[in-house]
């Protein structure tokens, strides 16, 4: 899968979905709603299988509290960000990735020290 499949299979994921080509990755912005799903997605498709979760950062825009994260397929060598906010500068909440990749549990626990943003548990 080159990068404009890539592309047209997380736009075919969901209509709300925002896709720009960065400067060095391709950079998807999600609801916070369905930022869960798609990185399930990511990682369980065999087309894609976005297996490394090597960053997650957290974002102070001014009105709104986000969060960044880098993906890599080591199988296939695709790099794609995904991006999120929450307007809720009183009591950030996101949905944790860590069911999906390890790592998460550590990067998202820094993200809350940094800027208070609370990663809550999906329940399946």
């Amino acid at each position: 899968m080159d990068k404009t499949e890539l592309e047209e299979f997380i736009k075919s994921t969901d209509q709300d979905i925002e896709i720009k080509e960065g400067k060095q990755f391709l950079e998807v912005t999600v609801p916070t709603s369905k930022l869960h799903s798609l990185a399930k997605k990511l990682r369980e498709t065999e087309q894609t299988q976005f297996d490394f979760l090597f960053c997650i950062s957290g974002v102070d825009y001014g009105q709104d509290l986000g969060v960044v994260y880098h993906l890599r397929s080591t199988k296939f060598d695709h790099v794609v960000v995904l991006k999120t906010r929450t307007t809720d500068r009183e009591h950030p909440q996101l949905d944790s990735v860590a069911d999906i990749w390890n790592t998460a549990d550590f990067l998202e626990r820094e993200v809350y020290d940094l800027l208070g943003i609370r990663f809550t548990t999906i329940l399946i």
